[in-house]
């Protein structure tokens, strides 16, 4: 007979599918079935149908409900003692909730500290039976705030994307080191998809693509990416740049402005999300991901590492793990300047030599099968959720 599958508690009362819950998802999914998550979602996003939902149902990942019937208050200050009443309430049926999906689970696991203020009763009670706590670093943060310092004395264990992201978060917070650190690389799988997209090829059939994959802001360095294009494309008329994301609704209208360059016309295409993106690397020959040092420091950066699975070298900055992630001259380019010009110059690098596209395209792929694929995660994962490495 083989032993239970040792479950885990995920909070997940979140209402979007970007990077941080992709990796989640896509990382529980690998380990099963020696660990079983059990995700705890928001009523609200199953009746509004919510691609998360979708998301966790199309892989079979176990679901259970908050008790919510309509949009809980978000958590912080209060505005006023009414906002504070409804906040306080929210907290006491949510931490109930989570306390109730915990009873036949052996571990929870925190995506981010914001999850532990509905999940503090549970987290008192799991201590209390010696049961571990995990908490996973999907940001770096900078000095420790009073609620890390709290809900530190409730988890057993941090887990963390890369070794700078680690060593970064440790620096900023000396006080963590009081509890077990380990690194857990985030899985990314690569998506296939069965039908071809008319649409897809039919665009990036008779050029050169480069491919940009994330929310269309500012601090993620899509204006300096326009800028950086816009002297590019005058060299290389062949070239096409592919925009994959939506613009925040503040600078939407200033994107737009930034579109009607003249050197862009009909040399920049808007995707918005797509389920499909891997559709669209397939016919990429770079990726780039311009996030700002110092305006958005990455944790990760998936998009690079989806790039990876694709074999599609990537040029970024020095923003965050990046360095570590893309390995300068590994698997991509890294900008000594968070510029215009080093940008334009590492993507110019690559469209006039094919011997050194060709080679980082392959690395950038056995980089992903030694670092980021299903299986490198699993084995990771395991060990870290089965406490089985070393602290």
């Amino acid at each position: 007979m083989n032993p239970a599958p040792f479950r885990v508690l995920v909070p997940f009362n979140t209402a979007v599918l970007y990077g941080m819950e992709r990796a989640v998802i896509e990382s529980f999914d690998a380990v099963r079935p020696d660990i079983e998550p059990c995700f705890v979602i928001t009523n609200t996003a199953i009746s509004r149908g919510l691609p998360v939902v979708g998301e966790l149902r199309r892989r079979g990942l176990e679901c259970r409900t908050f008790s919510d019937r309509g949009d809980w208050p978000r958590i912080g200050i209060p505005r006023s003692p009414l906002e504070g009443v409804r906040m306080m309430l929210a907290l006491w049926r949510g931490n109930q909730d989570i306390l109730r999906a915990s009873k036949d689970c052996h571990a929870i696991y925190l995506p981010s500290i914001a999850y532990a203020a509905f999940a503090l009763a549970a987290m008192i009670v799991f201590r209390f039976r010696g049961r571990p706590v995990f908490h996973h670093f999907h940001d770096l943060t900078g000095q420790g705030s009073l609620r890390m310092r709290a809900f530190n004395l409730l988890i057993t264990g941090h887990f963390h994307n890369t070794h700078a992201g680690k060593d970064a978060v440790l620096s900023d917070n000396p006080f963590l080191r009081r509890r077990r650190n380990a690194v857990a690389s985030c899985c990314v799988q690569m998506r296939t998809s069965v039908r071809e997209s008319a649409e897809i090829t039919g665009s990036m059939r008779d050029s050169r693509n480069i491919v940009y994959l994330g929310r269309l802001e500012r601090r993620k360095g899509v204006f300096l990416l326009l800028q950086a294009f816009a002297s590019l494309a005058e060299q290389h008329p062949d070239v096409r740049l592919h925009l994959v994301g939506g613009a925040d609704s503040a600078e939407g209208p200033e994107l737009q402005t930034a579109l009607c360059d003249p050197r862009l016309k009909d040399r920049v295409v808007l995707w918005g999300w797509r389920g499909d993106s891997n559709r669209i690397l397939e016919h990429a020959c770079i990726h780039v991901q311009p996030s700002l040092p110092g305006q958005h420091d990455e944790s990760f950066g998936r998009s690079a590492a989806e790039a990876m699975a694709m074999g599609v070298p990537t040029v970024c900055f020095r923003s965050g793990v990046l360095p570590e992630v893309v390995g300068d001259g590994i698997a991509g380019l890294v900008c000594s300047q968070p510029d215009p010009s080093s940008l334009a110059a590492a993507m110019s690098r690559l469209l006039q030599d094919p011997h050194l596209q060709q080679r980082l395209s392959y690395q950038a792929r056995r980089r992903w099968e030694d670092h980021f694929s299903p299986m490198q995660a699993r084995r990771r994962w395991l060990r870290c959720l089965l406490q089985e490495e070393a602290a």
